[in-house]
């Protein structure tokens, strides 16, 4: 922006955009090469539960109603696995959660991934 004011005659509009472009250029943020908690490791319990299910092919809907959350609570966990794997689809997840699950565990061997019961053991 500041060469196209330089070059149609309005230095006023220039230096104000030399400055902003300073101004971004010491307070734009490069993202870190590989951000803190990265990998099936940093994952909580509940999300690596629901990365199970996703995994094994269930739908967000299907891990709501088995997990008696709402849509909405599911959705957000994805997202922050997707972020924490660093993966874009459910194809990457289920290719990268197969590869990271130990050989002896079960499929449905995550705590988070039975159902919750809201009686008590009586």
């Amino acid at each position: 922006a500041a060469a196209v004011y330089g070059r149609t005659g309005a230095p006023g509009d220039q230096e104000t955009a030399e400055r902003w472009d300073r101004h971004l250029d010491v307070t734009r943020r490069r993202p870190a090469t590989r951000p803190p908690g990265h990998g099936p490791a940093a994952l909580t319990a509940r999300e690596a539960g629901i990365a199970d299910l996703l995994a094994a092919g269930a739908t967000k809907q299907q891990v709501a109603g088995r997990l008696h959350l709402s849509f909405h609570t599911v959705d957000t966990h994805v997202r922050a696995v997707y972020a924490k794997l660093g993966v874009r689809s459910r194809l990457q997840l289920a290719r990268l959660w197969d590869a990271a699950r130990p050989v002896s565990a079960p499929p449905d061997a995550s705590p988070s991934a039975a159902p919750r019961s809201s009686r008590g053991a009586g």
